[in-house]
């Protein structure tokens, strides 16, 4: 009898372990469905992070492709082809208008030179009131003494341009500009300039005195200077010299040199031609820069 009863208690331990099982599953299912809630809860949380991370990837991509070095540089070098061509331009172009007003300016002094007065003057004071280029005439004796003027050039010779004073009997002087002589090698040499006392006849044209300043006055010796611009010339103790202009000495005169001035060493269709070749190389660099500036532009444009 013991034994059936025995036997018919052991069912009764798997109900008990069924019911442990039960409520463990429960247990666990409970455990389980906050770990899959909260689960739940971060997928929408990643897939935010996600989206914010994908919007700023491609802000940080398109900052990139905006500021990027090569569009720098491409900025850079085009603004410099825009100053290199304005500069150049304007710079030609000033050139082209400077030559053409230099053009004008010696028609200028061509016209009163050809318009210029001849006149026989009388008294040397009165030739201030001359006009420019006038044709002198006149009667004076040499003041004796020379001026060598430096650093002339004739011909690819290097010599000086001899100053002397004409003066009549009040001591009134002109300054005489009697034309070049070639110089030594030895600067301690100097060129032996001649001239005849007594009254002599002087024919030349009127020039205005020599624009510039004074730069140098050496004594050679008694009677003989050597000077660099003839404001470097000092008129001697007693007279009254005229310094509105310069008598230049005609090459027909008899006391002249070698006579090399002109009132113009350039003609004004000389000037004029460089003026036409300066506007066409303002033209030209103008288009070159356009062309270059153009073609920078459509690099930048065409880059993906």
């Amino acid at each position: 009898m013991q034994t059936g009863t025995v036997q018919g208690e052991m069912p009764a331990e798997p109900e008990h372990q069924n019911g442990d099982q039960k409520r463990h599953g429960e247990s666990d299912a409970g455990r389980e469905r906050p770990d899959r809630a909260a689960a739940l809860a971060l997928i929408p949380d990643q897939k935010e992070q996600g989206t914010e991370q994908a919007h700023d990837g491609t802000q940080q991509q398109d900052e990139n492709q905006r500021f990027h070095p090569h569009d720098r540089q491409s900025g850079t070098v085009r603004w410099a082809l825009v100053g290199l061509t304005l500069f150049a331009t304007l710079l030609t172009a000033g050139l082209g208008v400077w030559q053409w007003q230099r053009a004008a300016d010696k028609a200028v002094l061509l016209a009163q030179w050809a318009q210029a007065p001849q006149v026989e003057v009388e008294r040397l004071a009165d030739v201030a009131r001359l006009p420019v280029y006038a044709r002198l005439s006149m009667e004076a004796q040499w003041w004796p003494a020379v001026w060598l003027l430096d650093n002339r050039t004739v011909n690819g010779r290097v010599g000086y341009d001899v100053l002397m004073l004409a003066c009549d009997a009040t001591n009134t002087c002109l300054w005489v500009n009697r034309g070049w002589v070639e110089g030594k090698r030895d600067r301690r040499q100097w060129p032996q300039v001649t001239w005849q006392s007594g009254q002599r006849v002087l024919e030349g044209i009127w020039r205005g005195w020599p624009e510039g300043e004074a730069a140098g006055h050496e004594l050679l010796q008694s009677g003989l200077f050597r000077i660099q611009h003839p404001n470097d010339a000092r008129t001697p103790p007693g007279l009254t010299v005229v310094k509105a202009g310069l008598l230049q000495l005609s090459a027909g005169s008899p006391d002249a040199l070698t006579v090399h001035w002109k009132p113009v060493s350039m003609t004004p269709a000389r000037h004029r031609g460089y003026a036409f070749q300066w506007g066409l190389m303002s033209l030209a660099l103008a288009a070159t820069g356009l062309i270059m500036i153009r073609r920078t532009t459509r690099t930048k444009e065409d880059q993906p």
